[in-house]
């Protein structure tokens, strides 16, 4: 067997192999006495068919199987001694392996395309600088936190008629075009808050009691399975063909009466914290609120940092092959023109993916034993969790991390998500940072322009 490799471009080369009789006969032939001592053919004996019979039969078949075997790991064996860095995978040259004949030839020849991840050597220091944001909890937001809380713990009350702020427990019932209920129509429970409605749908539910109906069609008000599905809390597969005349029966009209401000109140809304006045958990909500925003302020600082370091190393690509590769390997069909639509943004996701590869290997940036696990605690809130001194949560943990593992994109999901973590911190740790104070609304309004 020999292997070579001839450059086609700046970062493309055809990878040649070619397959001699001695990488393959011998497991050829284990392959056809495997066969021989199972064979059953009428005319003759079990295992007693002769070589010659089964080779005819299964020779083809069997030499197919193994020569595609040693094309496939003798290639990524090459790359990976040679220390090859691709993009992608390797494409086979159909043209090149239609020329092989199956039948007479003892020898094979294959090509492969592949594209070469280009040299590139970025630096992080201080002559870069970057933005990092801190956004503040204004007072609405915590008044809202709080009214929320206050609504989550507090009890429900029946009223008489639906008015602003109440809780419908109802009944979506689907009606024939005379406003009759149809016969093996959709009939769902479902509830929701009045405050969420459209303006459009409140006026047909104020004023309503208990056993009384609110007419709707379903499509002046829920224009698609999303916003259906979403309103009503049922799955889109339950309510995708639900048009036409449908009622809301009520069937409970609830106030909610909130919780008082009080220390119950408090250890269950904030167990970890000691809290013991309004004050104190007013400060509690703000460090909360603004413990949230600031992640999407790392985040929105990653990507600053992306753009930065992009702008500053631009990175060649080899187009023409990446947009085959595209097309060979997507899960679903993709046309030329779908291809040449979602370009832009995938030759700026390998741009990234260039730097970071190097970034990683440059300052030696690895997932270590236990960070795994810790991440996707830290993603279900359990982040601070002594698993020894709680069995009970370690099987939960336990449990989400068994889940999680079974999904190769859930995976690759948390490593990203540790890598981004990892190189937020290199660049915090490297780049000249300024620090600028901001609202959340004024945060959102720079995000989108951008």
């Amino acid at each position: 067997m020999n292997i070579t490799k001839k450059e086609t471009g700046d970062l493309t080369a055809v990878l040649t192999l070619e397959i001699t009789p001695e990488d393959y006969k011998e497991k050829v032939d284990e392959t056809l006495r495997s066969y021989k001592r199972k064979a059953s053919i009428p005319g003759f004996r079990p295992g007693k068919v002769p070589f010659g019979v089964i080779n005819k039969m299964y020779g083809r078949a069997a030499l197919i199987d193994e020569v595609h075997k040693i094309m496939s790991d003798s290639i990524y064996k090459y790359i990976d001694e040679n220390n090859l860095e691709i993009f992608g995978n390797p494409i086979l040259n159909n043209d090149t392996a239609k020329e092989n004949d199956w039948d007479n030839a003892e020898e094979f020849t294959f090509d492969f395309d592949i594209a070469l991840i280009p040299e590139l050597d970025p630096e992080i220091d201080d002559s870069m600088t970057i933005t990092r944001y801190d956004i503040q909890a204004e007072k609405e937001d915590v008044e809202k936190y709080m009214g929320d809380i206050r609504e989550r713990y507090g009890k429900f009350d029946q009223a008489e008629e639906v008015a602003e702020g109440q809780f419908i427990y109802g009944e979506l019932i689907q009606l024939n075009d005379d406003k009759s209920e149809k016969e093996d129509g959709l009939r769902k429970h479902v509830s929701f808050w009045v405050r969420d409605c459209s303006d459009d749908f409140k006026k047909l539910l104020l004023g309503k009691k208990k056993d009384e109906k609110a007419e709707f069609v379903m499509d002046d008000h829920f224009p698609d399975v999303e916003t259906k599905a979403e309103f009503f809390r049922i799955t889109p597969e339950e309510i995708e063909n639900a048009v036409g005349p449908y009622a809301v029966k009520m069937v409970s009209i609830m106030n909610i009466i909130p919780a008082e401000l009080n220390e119950e109140l408090f250890a269950k809304v904030f167990p970890d914290k000691k809290i013991s006045s309004e004050e104190e958990l007013r400060t509690t909500i703000e460090e909360d609120i603004r413990g949230t925003y600031n992640k999407e302020a790392a985040r929105q600082f990653y990507y600053e940092a992306q753009d930065a370091l992009k702008e500053k190393y631009p990175v060649d690509v080899p187009e023409e092959f990446l947009k085959k590769w595209l097309k060979q390997n997507s899960e679903k069909e993709l046309s030329d023109d779908d291809i040449e639509k979602g370009w832009p943004s995938y030759a700026k996701h390998l741009h990234w993916q260039v730097i970071e590869t190097r970034l990683m290997k440059k300052y030696e940036i690895k997932v270590e034993d236990g960070e795994f696990r810790q991440h996707v605690k830290d993603l279900i809130g359990m982040g601070h969790v002594n698993e020894e001194d709680d069995p009970e949560a370690k099987a939960q943990i336990d449990q989400v991390i068994q889940s999680v593992v079974q999904k190769e994109e859930d995976i690759k999901r948390i490593y990203d998500g540790i890598y981004e973590q990892k190189l937020t911190k290199l660049f915090e740790e490297k780049f000249t940072i300024e620090e600028k104070s901001t609202t959340w609304k004024e945060f959102l309004n720079l995000v989108q322009k951008n």
